[in-house]
């Protein structure tokens, strides 16, 4: 350590005039890249800090919020809905597929004719119980839970325009009854099948 320290000094002690310029412009030219690196860092923080606080919005419900027509709900799904997304997500391998819940069908396709009011009839407020994608969100497979509403004459022309829309459209549809999730493995088989 020593050594090292006698070094330093002899090198001091042996500085020329021109050589001591040459040391104070190299310490000036290190203080002053210290400096612009120091002034770079504060820069680029206040750029993001701007960018946060101009780009992003978060809004929180107003405690005196006077809209009383709307109430918030505790799921998206049902509870036999949310029992076979499980099922369904136990059965696909989420490396190569996503489950979506109550997918609109408008999200689906797009219509040939804008002004074509039985087209815009058959998908508008319609939702599918889940729709299966690959990895680019291209749908893969449809899939329907039918309770017993589905029994009603109203529900039957509706569940009859949607499989022709989706059949329209080449996407496979699986229906599956309410008693079929008493049947875990049927819904894994079936799934697997379909796709």
């Amino acid at each position: 350590m020593n050594v090292i320290k006698n070094q330093i000094i002899a090198f001091f002690e042996n500085l020329t005039p021109e050589g001591i310029l040459i040391l104070k412009i190299a310490l000036i030219a290190i203080s002053l890249s210290i400096i612009l690196w120091v002034f770079k860092i504060i820069k680029t923080f206040f750029k993001y800090r701007k960018i946060a606080k101009t780009s992003i919005k978060i809004i929180t419900p107003k405690e005196d919020n006077n809209i009383k027509r709307y109430y918030e709900l505790q799921s998206l799904l049902t509870p036999p809905e949310l029992k076979l997304f499980h099922i369904i997500s136990s059965s696909i391998n989420t490396k190569h597929y996503y489950v979506i819940p109550q997918t609109s069908l408008l999200s689906l396709m797009k219509i040939k004719f804008e002004n074509d009011k039985e087209a815009w009839a058959k998908i508008s407020n319609r939702r599918l119980d889940f729709l299966i994608t690959d990895k680019n969100f291209k749908p893969i497979l449809a899939i329907e839970l039918d309770d017993k509403s589905h029994d009603l004459p109203h529900r039957q022309k509706r569940d009859i325009e949607v499989e022709e829309v989706l059949s329209g459209i080449g996407l496979k549809l699986v229906r599956f009854k309410l008693s079929t999730l008493e049947h875990p493995k049927l819904i894994h088989k079936t799934i697997k099948k379909a796709l």
